[in-house]
């Protein structure tokens, strides 16, 4: 179980880094709540030390054992991943195997159901064998598929933001609450990138924070970045980035030559020539192969730049 001892300040800290919500401040302290699962997130952000883990005894519920983390599962509650819920005394999975017949669409011997699974396993212990397991003999061929679960330690998301603003410089670092969680990656077609998470952060110090960034991009939920502590960003999924408080209404959607490509027989109405300034590729109408489409042969004109 955790205790609260007299350590601690009412800081709030470990609030919003619980992943149960089974913290809050009262009386400038803090208390936890039945929803706290043991994962121990608390101990390890406390700046006083004043959230203890007491050896797991499993008397309050079932010990997980899917994970190093090991919560203890309270009966009709969840451990801090949500996997599973203790339904009177075992776990159940709450995510199930979705089966998808992959190569229906093909005219051949291998047009069988290929079976896939989304969340179908654990990763620990080593020495648990996969939970689903299929063999089919095809073509005289032995088929085997395990399905398991990939480890949050080796995982990252990239996150792709559609804005014209200057976010930084590729491999700027990428902070939540002061902590790295990730980089600026290179930009790809006119939309910043950024990198978050992967093996060497998720298993650093601050580790949770970049999980528990993932987990929350990952789930639509917004959050609030800052590039290498400068630049601010929130970002949520389907909802136009805010950088620096003001939110993003337009961005470029191709470079020079693309713009040049898209727009060739409307430029054409327009001037005898056009040239399209951009920091990737700059494009001039006359000598761009739409505009040999729409009838124009080379101006003369050479852009330096």
């Amino acid at each position: 179980m955790i205790q609260i001892t007299d350590n601690c300040k009412g800081c709030g800290i470990c609030l919003p880094n619980c992943p149960q919500k089974a913290i809050s401040i009262q009386n400038k302290r803090a208390t936890i709540s039945i929803e706290c699962s043991e994962c121990g997130i608390c101990t390890r952000v406390c700046p006083t030390h004043a959230a203890v883990k007491i050896a797991n005894t499993g008397k309050e519920g079932v010990v997980c054992a899917f994970c190093p983390v090991q919560c203890t599962i309270k009966p009709g509650f969840t451990g801090a991943c949500k996997r599973f819920t203790n339904v009177d005394g075992t776990l159940m999975r709450n995510r199930k195997l979705v089966f998808e017949n992959q190569l229906e669409h093909y005219e051949s011997d291998y047009a069988k159901p290929l079976i896939t699974a989304s969340g179908a396993g654990s990763t620990y212990p080593c020495c648990r064998p996969a939970p689903h397991i299929v063999s089919a003999l095809r073509d005289g061929v032995d088929m085997v598929t395990v399905v398991t679960e990939a480890p949050l330690s080796y995982s990252g998301v990239t996150v792709k933001i559609d804005t014209n603003a200057y976010l930084g410089e590729t491999g700027d670092a990428v902070y939540r609450d002061g902590k790295k969680v990730g980089i600026l990656s290179t930009e790809e077609y006119g939309s910043k990138m950024l990198s978050i998470g992967g093996a060497g952060l998720l298993t650093s110090k601050d580790g949770f924070i970049v999980a528990r960034t993932i987990v929350e991009l990952a789930n639509g939920e917004e959050v609030s970045l800052k590039l290498q502590q400068k630049t601010t960003l929130v970002i949520q999924n389907n909802h136009a980035p805010i950088v620096d408080g003001i939110p993003q209404k337009k961005m470029r959607v191709g470079c020079g030559s693309a713009t040049v490509g898209l727009f060739a027989e409307t430029m054409k109405q327009a001037a005898d020539d056009v040239i399209v300034i951009d920091h990737h590729i700059i494009g001039l109408l006359s000598e761009h192969l739409a505009g040999a489409e729409v009838g124009l042969s080379w101006s003369g004109i050479v852009v330096n730049g």
